[in-house]
């Protein structure tokens, strides 16, 4: 009878263990927030370092959002297929554009190809340049990927994708 109460006791622990890290990472990839921070309640910002982001103004989003920095990107992409993008800064630092931000911008239309010149708005979430709208700067083409406080456009929340 014991037995079988441990055997019970660890199977809900390893359910309820497997939950939690589900509901974790759906967090973390959908708002930036984890559960120890919705647990413990310090929603703190993430620490910028000078050296490796620029703190510039973005004309296309608001300002006054959640997002502390904003950051403008120019590059040329080296790759565009239906499954990402790669582009390449001057610096030669590399970004791909990947997974449901590129599929949200191929299903708005926006199209581009290799070669092109591309400008990039967003914000450094962790170590992550999450990328908030792009142009095309050959063609003037604009999508939006986030809205202003950084929030994607495909979560699905509100009608934010209608305009």
């Amino acid at each position: 009878m014991i037995k079988k109460v441990l055997i019970i006791s660890l199977l809900i622990f390893a359910s309820l263990i497997l939950v939690l890290g589900g509901i974790n990472r759906t967090l973390a990839k959908t708002e930036g927030v984890s559960l120890l921070q919705v647990v413990i309640g310090n929603q703190a910002n993430d620490e910028f370092r000078s050296d490796e982001r620029k703190n510039l103004n973005l004309s296309s989003l608001k300002t006054d959002s959640d997002i502390v920095n904003w950051i403008n990107e120019e590059g040329t992409v080296t790759s565009v297929n239906d499954l990402a993008i790669q582009i390449q800064f001057s610096d030669g630092r590399m970004i791909v554009l990947e997974d449901r931000a590129w599929e949200y911008a191929l299903l708005n239309g926006f199209s581009i190809e290799k070669g092109d010149r591309i400008q990039l708005a967003g914000f450094f979430e962790g170590e992550e340049f999450e990328v908030a709208a792009m142009t095309n700067a050959v063609t003037g083409q604009v999508v939006q990927l986030r809205d202003d406080t950084g929030r994607p456009m495909w979560s699905g929340r509100g009608n934010r994708n209608r305009n």
